[in-house]
């Protein structure tokens, strides 16, 4: 069962509900996805809270919107978007570890947002529109790919 953390901005309490809905979605089909919504203080704060939630994370799903692309990208005032901010810098620090290579953190765009809304630096890694592309967001989850290559037969013999 993959362990997902959903990252998103709180742009607005209906933003925040459709992102509620998406991860208790995931969470009905069997992934265990966890997202702020689910907690009210911890314990260790918020900071703490966020990195361990990615470090345990096989995937971070970011849902993006142009809240959140402002806050990744650091063009709105300082102490606004913290959160985000926050997440954002660890995500690109280990991508930035791992020679830019990027398995784990998956843009989300979910109905009505553009993909002008990713983040530049996540641009270039495979990003799902949701709810069309939900099927293909669970298929990656679980490795479960919709088409598996045929088994290799013998080696054809030339004369």
């Amino acid at each position: 069962m993959p362990k997902v953390f959903v990252s998103y901005s709180q742009d607005t309490p209906e933003h925040g509900e459709r992102v509620l809905a998406l991860t208790q979605a995931l969470r009905s089909d069997g992934v265990d996805a966890t997202s702020d919504h689910f907690v009210t203080a911890p314990e260790q704060g918020w900071a703490r809270w966020m990195v361990d939630e990615l470090a345990a994370a096989d995937f971070v799903l970011l849902v993006v919107s142009e809240g959140y692309r402002k806050k990744a990208e650091d063009q709105v005032p300082r102490g606004v978007g913290r959160g985000v901010k926050w997440e954002s810098h660890l995500s690109l620090q280990e991508i930035y570890e791992a020679d830019a290579r990027n398995t784990k953190f998956i843009p989300i765009l979910l109905e009505g947002i553009g993909d002008a809304e990713i983040p530049a630096v996540l641009r270039a890694w495979t990003w799902y529109r949701v709810p069309d592309g939900y099927e293909a967001l669970l298929r990656r989850l679980f490795d479960a790919p919709k088409v598996k290559p045929a088994p290799l037969g013998p080696a054809k013999k030339f004369d």
